[in-house]
């Protein structure tokens, strides 16, 4: 019988303050491990985090196999869907679907922890968000990449916060930017301006990146020769005064570029 693998065996022993109250300890959950085919799972479409860098993943498991199991939790009598893994998952998919010569067909069953499929949706939000960040650094991933995963994570934790969730019986306390940067392995700082950078923005939408100067040139452009054209359209409906309004507008916004080019000259 194949010896069944301790998906966390790798953290033994690592001094690392962000495990203590991590779902990584598993021992008041619910939870077995098993042998699943590849067909019976299915990727958590909500996963915030993006599928990218899967060469030397690949080449990992080409050569030494999954050394980290999958976390699933059962949706139907033989599916299972991905809470934590995806790039595992990805980089298993690629290696079987170009073995040509069939040197990986092994992998097309997982070892997978199965968590009970009863527990609570926002724990096993944190959970992917737990996993994830002890493998990744959320700084080196684009603006809109980092700013959606930490909006999802700020919408969990508060949720739970709310609810009053226990993470492995503690209460979730302190302030929500030590949490942050705890978590993420990130400053204070860093964790308060991309707290900042959240707010106001609805649940998996990031804030929209500063235009640059061109790009607001071009929409002002734009914008006027709408303008030119509804006024063209209407030209033959207006009267004296309301041509000397539109003239009035338009003599300001050329004094305003004067002004620039005197100041410039």
């Amino acid at each position: 019988m194949s010896k069944i693998h301790n998906p966390f065996a790798s953290f033994a022993g690592r001094e690392n303050k962000r495990l203590k109250d991590s779902f990584l300890r598993h021992d008041i959950q619910k939870e077995e491990t098993k042998l699943l085919d590849i067909e019976q799972l299915v990727d958590e479409t909500n996963n915030p985090y993006p599928i990218t860098e899967l060469e030397d993943l690949i080449e990992s498991i080409k050569m030494y196999g999954l050394e980290q199991n999958l976390v699933v939790r059962k949706i139907d009598k033989n599916l299972y869907t991905i809470i934590s893994g995806h790039r595992r998952f990805a980089a298993i998919k690629h290696i079987i679907e170009n073995d040509i010569n069939n040197e990986f067909t092994h992998l097309t069953e997982i070892w997978c922890k199965i968590i009970d499929d009863l527990e609570d949706e926002i724990v096993v939000n944190l959970r992917l968000h737990e996993t994830n960040f002890q493998h990744r650094n959320i700084l080196k991933l684009k603006d809109d990449e980092k700013l959606k995963i930490i909006e999802d994570y700020l919408y969990w934790l508060e949720k739970a916060r709310k609810e009053n969730i226990l993470i492995n019986g503690k209460a979730i306390k302190g302030k929500t930017k030590d949490i942050l940067a705890e978590k993420f392995n990130i400053s204070s700082r860093t964790a308060s301006r991309l707290i900042a950078s959240t707010k106001g923005v609805p649940n998996g939408t990031p804030p929209e990146k500063e235009k640059t100067t061109d790009e607001k040139v071009v929409e002002v452009v734009n914008q006027l020769d709408k303008i030119n054209d509804k006024i063209e359209a209407m030209v033959e409906e207006l009267n004296e005064t309301q041509i000397d309004q539109i003239k009035r507008s338009m003599d300001a916004i050329h004094r305003i570029l004067m002004f620039r080019k005197i100041k410039e000259e």
